[in-house]
C-alpha cells in the first residue's frame, strides 16, 4: 500500500511553477534531473515556517546558533559523530562550504582530489578557484562501484592539498563502507591532506548499507571539514541553509580569515525549517516513511532497467539518484539529449560529471509511483525505438 504522503501525481507537481525542476521543461516534459523531490514536505517543517509568517516573525534570526547543538545531538544519535557545536558554522548552502574551504586551505594551482564521476559543481569548484583536478575515477564492479585506493596514491603529488569526498556518493549512490573509508584515511594521513567531506545525503541510506562520518575515523577529525544540510533528505533545496562542521578550532580559524559579510548569512525561514527537520520527531517519522517509498521506487527502477537491452544500472546504496549507463545504445551524441528530444524525459547529462560520465544519464527517482511509471514507460519506448 502506498503511503498517501508520497503518492504524488503529475497534476500536483505541475501546479508548482516556481521551481526549476519542472519549470524549465515544456508541458509535455517529465522532469527527473535536479535533486529535488516531488513530495510535500513534512508537516512539522511546514508548520514551523507557516507559524513565522503568521505572526510576522521574519526578522534577523536569533536561532542560527542552534544549528550546531541540534546537529550535534542528531549526529551523535544517528552516526556516533561527536562533533563540537561551537565548531559548526552556518552557510548559505553546501557549495559555499566547499568553495571557501578550497580557497582557505589551498593555493592557486594546488591539487584537489576527488572520485569521478562526481557531482558536477565540484568540478566547477576546481576550475573556478584555479586549482588543479586530481582525478581518481571510481572502479566498476559487477554489482556496484568501488574506491580506487592504489589509483589515488598514484595520482597524488606534492601540490595535492585537499580530498573533496562525496559520501554518500553522487551520482553513483554508493555509501562507502568503513573498510573503504579507513583505506582512504590512510592515504589522507600519508599525504597530509585536508578533507572536505560532503555528507548531505547521509540520511538517505537504504537498508543493508550504513553511513560513516569521515571525521569519526581515527586521526581524521583534525583533518576534516564536513559540509551538510537538511535540504536533500527533507526536500528543502531552496531554503539556502547548510553548515560547515570543523574538526578542530585550527580548521575553523583558517575559515574565519574570510569575512562572514563576504560569504553572506543564512535566512530566518531556512534556519527554522532546518531545526524542525533535524529536531522534531514528526519530521523523523516522515523521513522514515520517505525511505520506504524511495526503496520501493529504487527497486522498481532497477528491475525495469535490468530488463532493457543496452542499458545498465548498479543499484544505489543511498540517495534518490540513479546512474544509468547508456553507452551500448546506438545513440549518436548525448543520451540525455536523445531522451529529451524523443521521449520528453529531462535527465541530467552524464558528460557534466567528469570521467566516465559521457554516455550516462542521472535519473532522480524521488517522485510518486505513478509519475515514475510514466517515466519508465517513456524510457522503455525510447530505447525500443532504437531497434
Amino acid at each position: 500500500m502506498i503511503d498517501p504522503r508520497f503518492d504524488t501525481h503529475l497534476d500536483e507537481v505541475r501546479s508548482r511553477p516556481r521551481g526549476i525542476k519542472w519549470g524549465r521543461g515544456g508541458p509535455d516534459v517529465l522532469a527527473a534531473w535536479v535533486a529535488d523531490m516531488d513530495f510535500a514536505i513534512a508537516e512539522p517543517i511546514r508548520q514551523a515556517v507557516i507559524g513565522m509568517w503568521e505572526i510576522s516573525d521574519i526578522g534577523y534570526s536569533l536561532r542560527a546558533n542552534r544549528l550546531g547543538p541540534v546537529l550535534a545531538e542528531r549526529g551523535s544519535k544517528l552516526w556516533g559523530w561527536d562533533l563540537d557545536p561551537e565548531l559548526v558554522v552556518p552557510t548559505a548552502d553546501v557549495l559555499q562550504g566547499v568553495w571557501n574551504n578550497i580557497y582557505v586551505h589551498s593555493d592557486l594551482g594546488d591539487g584537489i582530489a576527488m572520485q569521478t564521476p562526481i557531482y558536477y559543481p565540484f568540478l566547477k569548484a576546481v576550475t573556478d578557484t584555479k586549482r588543479s583536478l586530481v582525478d581518481n575515477p571510481l572502479l566498476t564492479t559487477d554489482e556496484s562501484w568501488a574506491l580506487d585506493i592504489d589509483g589515488l596514491r598514484a595520482v597524488i603529488d606534492d601540490r595535492t592539498k585537499i580530498l573533496l569526498l562525496c559520501n554518500p556518493h553522487n551520482p553513483s549512490g554508493r555509501a562507502f563502507t568503513i573498510a573503504e573509508l579507513e583505506a582512504l584515511a590512510e592515504v589522507v594521513a600519508e599525504r597530509d591532506l585536508i578533507v572536505i567531506s560532503d555528507e548531505i545525503h547521509a540520511d538517505l541510506v537504504f537498508p543493508g548499507a550504513t553511513h560513516t562520518c569521515f571525521a569519526t575515523l581515527p586521526g581524521m577529525n583534525e583533518r576534516t571539514v564536513t559540509v551538510t544540510s537538511a535540504t536533500k533528505a527533507f526536500n528543502l533545496a531552496g531554503i539556502r541553509t547548510a553548515v560547515a562542521v570543523f574538526g578542530t578550532p585550527a580548521l575553523k580559524e583558517t575559515w574565519d580569515k574570510t569575512s562572514s559579510f563576504l560569504l553572506g548569512h543564512v535566512n530566518t525561514p531556512g534556519v527554522e525549517a532546518t531545526i524542525a527537520a533535524w529536531e522534531d520527531p514528526g519530521a523523523q517519522e516522515w523521513l522514515e516513511g520517505l525511505m520506504v517509498q524511495l526503496e520501493a521506487n529504487r527497486d522498481r527502477l532497477v528491475r525495469f532497467i535490468d530488463d532493457l537491452p543496452g542499458v545498465e544500472i548498479r543499484s544505489p546504496d543511498a540517495t534518490y539518484l540513479s546512474w544509468i549507463d547508456c553507452r551500448a545504445l546506438p545513440i549518436q551524441g548525448s543520451p540525455a539529449e536523445y531522451f529529451l528530444e524523443h521521449a520528453g524525459l529531462d535527465f541530467s547529462d552524464g558528460q557534466a560529471f567528469g570521467t566516465n560520465g559521457p554516455g550516462h544519464v542521472r535519473l532522480n527517482f524521488a517522485t510518486g509511483p505513478s509519475i515514475l511509471e510514466l517515466i519508465l514507460e517513456r524510457f522503455g519506448n525510447a530505447v525500443a525505438a532504437l531497434g
